[in-house]
């Protein structure tokens, strides 16, 4: 898979994850969802922080929280 066609695929999953998340949003009040810069932050109040992100040279992505 080249460079582009990576990032197309990976662009994409990370969106409809923040999608889905952002669904959540009115469920729960500490509830917080960034996109920036192909990262994104999901902030759950108590219950910690999780970021989402590309790793090209790997053609992975890369979930940390």
């Amino acid at each position: 898979m080249g460079e582009g066609q990576f990032h197309n695929l990976a662009d994409e999953a990370i969106e409809d994850i923040q999608d889905a998340v952002e669904e959540l949003e009115d469920d729960m009040n500490d509830l917080e969802v960034d996109y920036a810069s192909g990262v994104l932050n999901i902030v759950l109040g108590p219950h910690g922080t999780w970021v989402i992100n590309k790793q090209t040279p790997n053609r992975q992505i890369w979930w940390s929280s």
